[in-house]
C-alpha cells in the first residue's frame, strides 16, 4: 500500500510539474505587437531603415516581437507624435525633435549649421554617442526609452530662381526654415526666414512664396520640388537631429530577453541603418536631379565665410541660452564636435557631394 501511495504521489508531482512547465512555455511564446508611429509614407527612404530594423527584431525574437507600422501620420500629425507616445497611443515613434522647440534644448545644439560632420551617418552616430555619455541630455529624454538618435539625410539648399551659391543673393532672400535655429541662421545671412510646415512646402515653392528651402536630395524628388528647382548647392549646411523613442512603460512590461533584443538591435546600429537607407534614397534621387538639368553649384568662398560666422554666433547664443536653463551648452557643443571628428574618421566621405560631382 505504501509503495502504491508513493507511485501515485510521484505521478502527481510529475503531472503538476508538467503543467507548470507548460504554463511557462506558453508565457515565453507570447507575441508582443508594438505600434510604430511614422509621419512618412511606406515608400519613403526614411522608412526603409526602420523596416530592416523591424525585420531584424522579429527574426531575433522568433516572431515574439512584431512591429506594426502606422505610416503617413495615421495616428496623428508629427506634432502629436511625442504626446501620443507618452499616452500610449503608440509604442514607438519617429520624432522630428526639431519641431518641438524647447523640449530637448541641449539636443537642439546639433542643428547649428557647419558643425563639421562629413555625412549623415557620422552626424547621427555622433549624436547617439553624445547621448550615451551626457547625463544632462539623458535627463532631457527621461520620459521615454530612447532607442536611437540620428539625423536627417542632410540640409542642402535648393532654389527656384536665385543662385544660392552667390553671397550677393542673400540680402532679403526668402528661405523656408524648420525650427528656430535655422530661422536665426537665415536672419544672420541677411535673409527673411519663413516657417512653413512640410505639407505646405510644395505650394510655397511652386508659387515662389519662398526663394529657397533647406532640403535634401531624396526629398527634392519625393515632395515634387524637382520641376521647379533651378539650382542645387551641394555644400551641406547641416543636419536635423531626430529620435526613435519608445513608451517607457511598454518597454518595461516586456520580458527581459525581449528587452535585450531591442537594446542589441538599437542604438548605434539603428542610427546607421536609418542613415544608410536615407543615403541610398539620396543617390537614387541624384540621377533624377541631374537628368532634370538642375544647375549644381558650390558656395563661393565669401558665402562659406558668412555661413561659418553665422554658425559661430549661433553657438554663442546657444551657450548663453543653455546657461540660463542651468545646462552646460559649451561643454555639450565642444564634446559633440570632438565626437564628430572621431565618427568622421570612421565614415569620412561626403557621399552625396562626391556622387553629385561625379555625375556632372
Amino acid at each position: 500500500m505504501k509503495r502504491t501511495s508513493a507511485v501515485i504521489f510521484a505521478v502527481l508531482v510529475f503531472t503538476l510539474s508538467s503543467f507548470g512547465n507548460f504554463g511557462q512555455a506558453s508565457a515565453s511564446d507570447e507575441v508582443f505587437v508594438l505600434k510604430l508611429d511614422h509621419s512618412d509614407s511606406v515608400a519613403s527612404t526614411s522608412t526603409a531603415g526602420l523596416r530592416i530594423w523591424a525585420d531584424e527584431i522579429e527574426k531575433a525574437s522568433n516572431g515574439r516581437l512584431q512591429i506594426e507600422f502606422y505610416y503617413s501620420s495615421t495616428l496623428g500629425s508629427p506634432l502629436d507624435a511625442y504626446t501620443n507616445l507618452l499616452t500610449g497611443v503608440s509604442d514607438i515613434a519617429w520624432v522630428a525633435t526639431l519641431i518641438f522647440s524647447g523640449t530637448w534644448p541641449l539636443y537642439e545644439g546639433g542643428v547649428i549649421p557647419m558643425l563639421g560632420a562629413a555625412n549623415n551617418i557620422s552626424a547621427g552616430i555622433a549624436n547617439w554617442r553624445m547621448f550615451e555619455e551626457n547625463e544632462q541630455l539623458q535627463a532631457g529624454f527621461s520620459n521615454a526609452k530612447v532607442l536611437t538618435l540620428f539625423t536627417n539625410e542632410c540640409f542642402i539648399i535648393i532654389s527656384n530662381g536665385l543662385d544660392p551659391s552667390k553671397l550677393e543673393n542673400y540680402n532679403g532672400i526668402r528661405g523656408r526654415t524648420s525650427g528656430s535655429v535655422q530661422s536665426d541662421f537665415v536672419h544672420k545671412l541677411g535673409g527673411s526666414p519663413m516657417s512653413i510646415p512640410v505639407g505646405e512646402v510644395y505650394e510655397a515653392y511652386n508659387k515662389r512664396i519662398v526663394d529657397f528651402v533647406f532640403w535634401n536630395y531624396s526629398g527634392t524628388v519625393a515632395f515634387g520640388l524637382l520641376p521647379d528647382t533651378n539650382y542645387l548647392m551641394t555644400d551641406v549646411v547641416g543636419y536635423a537631429p531626430m529620435a526613435i523613442l519608445m513608451n517607457k512603460q511598454k518597454y518595461e512590461s516586456l520580458p527581459d530577453d525581449l528587452k535585450k533584443i531591442i537594446d542589441d538591435h538599437s542604438g548605434e546600429h539603428l542610427s546607421k541603418l536609418i542613415a544608410s537607407a536615407w543615403f541610398d534614397g539620396g543617390v537614387n534621387a541624384v540621377g533624377r536631379i541631374v537628368e532634370q538639368g538642375v544647375s549644381i553649384v558650390n558656395a563661393e568662398p565669401a558665402l562659406v565665410e558668412l555661413f561659418n560666422n553665422a554658425s559661430e554666433e549661433l553657438k554663442v547664443e546657444f551657450i548663453e541660452n543653455m546657461r540660463a536653463r542651468g545646462l552646460d551648452g559649451e561643454g555639450y557643443l565642444n564634446r559633440l564636435q570632438e565626437i564628430i571628428q572621431i565618427t568622421n574618421e570612421l565614415y569620412p566621405n561626403n557621399f552625396y557631394e562626391e556622387y553629385v560631382q561625379s555625375q556632372r
